[in-house]
């Protein structure tokens, strides 16, 4: 009944996959476990095919790196039961009962999200600080909060959903590199009226990037975002809602983020740093990135 779907790249996943069958083994229902390496190096391949031998774990390693569209679409083409539930690979479920509320979640017709959170403690490495301070400030919300805008907090990190509707909609392959394919998909289900349900379960996040590594992330996000938008100009998010409300400014935005982002990214490295710099640092990017885009 529940295919759990693993893009794996560059990260030794067996002690998620452990926690997984521990899990598992209990679960009333028929399960799978499906892990699909997207293009690692050959020391994280060798620690993964381990796997290999697991009972009720599919390990495959791929010839290329597809992309993180592309490849979960490969893996709900894969799965063999009705309903997937993706998890990202460098997460950790944070309870006992992470697999038996999900399962108990299976509804036809629903999607359902779970929660990323981040470790209580900050990373020892200072040079990891920012990412946690984001996650634990912007990114581990509450169900409660992101039920008001449901389809605007659609994540990708972990989610449930029925495996047809998954195959109807798919994740837009034409967007290579990283961010907002969770974006797309959100407004997919919204145009579609698929209720989407936000709950408290957790995956831990274990996989906190460099400042440098992060930012970089993020501008490529923006990139995503504003080729979306120029496709589809209804698509929304809370960085595109901010901005087109500031979009006079947006000259200045732009020079801002021009004369000062060597200033604010060393801001971003200090154990201080500032949210609404990095509000703004987005949308100055976002300004720049903008000529010739034409308003909603």
């Amino acid at each position: 009944m529940l295919s759990i779907l693993i893009p794996v790249y560059q990260f030794d996943v067996r002690s998620l996959v452990r926690a997984l069958l521990e899990q598992a083994s209990h679960l009333p229902e028929a399960w799978e476990i499906v892990c699909f390496d997207d293009g690692s190096t050959e020391d994280f391949r060798e620690m993964n095919r381990e796997m290999e031998k697991w009972p009720g774990v599919r390990y495959e390693e791929l010839p290329e790196n597809l992309g993180r569209s592309r490849i979960r679409n490969k893996l709900a083409q894969a799965a063999n039961y009705p309903y997937l539930l993706f998890m990202d690979c460098d997460g950790m479920p944070q309870d006992q009962g992470f697999l038996a509320t999900y399962l108990a979640a299976c509804r036809p017709g629903q999607v359902v999200v779970g929660t990323r959170a981040y470790p209580d403690a900050p990373p020892q490495d200072t040079d990891r600080y920012f990412h946690w301070f984001y996650g634990r400030e912007r990114e581990q919300r509450p169900a409660a909060e992101r039920n008001r805008q449901p389809y605007d907090a659609f994540c990708t990190f972990h989610f449930l959903c029925p495996r047809d509707i998954f195959l109807r909609i798919l994740l837009d392959e034409s967007l290579r590199q990283y961010g907002h394919e969770d974006t797309q998909f959100g407004y997919e289900l919204r145009k579609r009226n698929i209720p989407l349900i936000h709950i408290d379960t957790a995956l831990l996040h274990l996989d906190i990037e460099p400042t440098d590594v992060f930012l970089r992330k993020t501008r490529q996000g923006i990139e995503n975002l504003v080729y979306l938008s120029r496709k589809n100009p209804e698509i929304g998010s809370r960085l595109l809602q901010a901005f087109w409300r500031l979009r006079p400014l947006s000259p200045l935005l732009g020079l801002i983020y021009r004369l000062g982002r060597k200033a604010m990214e060393r801001q971003f490295h200090s154990r201080r740093p500032s949210l609404r710099l990095f509000d703004l640092y987005k949308l100055g990017y976002l300004a720049r990135l903008q000529t010739g885009w034409p308003s909603p």
